[in-house]
């Protein structure tokens, strides 16, 4: 018998990543997991609790929370109320989404002036997202494609069949 450890994968905790509660939330609300008659949309006072709240968990439980309140909410967008009282109680004046930031590294303030409701689809934000750090990553790197692999923790085939992907020269 044999045993690989190839790949590791440090993945910061999601009160670490606040900026990515919006994103899981829609892809929760818009998966097929749920019900026909759950709710598919979430009140923004609602989402900034989410985005507030100090997870001890990680997305497993965002998903949990989520599609819970989905199916139990009142009417067709999840509000404030429908939300656990954990949840409820959440300051949202602390809710300071965090991202790392490729460039340096260091934490930088995710400014939002795109609605969750936005009419690009989550695959392909996820898909111009990817591109744009590959890019940032590639700059950083004066155009070094094993070291920006490096940079984002990703293998030099996935590397370069991204570049092909996206038509990044």
């Amino acid at each position: 018998m044999h045993r690989l450890n190839a790949v590791t994968l440090l993945l910061p905790p999601l009160r670490e990543r606040r900026d990515e509660v919006p994103i899981f939330v829609e892809r929760f609300l818009r998966g097929g997991d749920l019900p026909a008659d759950a709710a598919r949309a979430i009140a923004p006072d609602a989402l900034a609790r989410l985005c507030a709240y100090h997870w001890p968990g990680n997305v497993r439980q965002l998903k949990n929370v989520v599609e819970r309140t989905a199916v139990l909410a009142l009417g067709d967008s999840i509000e404030v109320d429908d939300l656990p009282e954990e949840l409820r109680r959440a300051p949202v004046d602390s809710c300071q989404p965090v991202r790392r930031s490729v460039e340096t590294s260091q934490p930088a303030t995710h400014d939002r002036h795109e609605p969750i409701e936005s009419a690009v689809p989550f695959r392909e934000r996820l898909h111009q997202h990817e591109a744009e750090l590959i890019r940032r990553a590639l700059a950083q790197t004066h155009g070094n494609r094993t070291q920006a692999a490096q940079l984002l923790w990703m293998p030099l085939r996935t590397f370069m069949k991204r570049l092909r992907e996206y038509g990044i020269e």
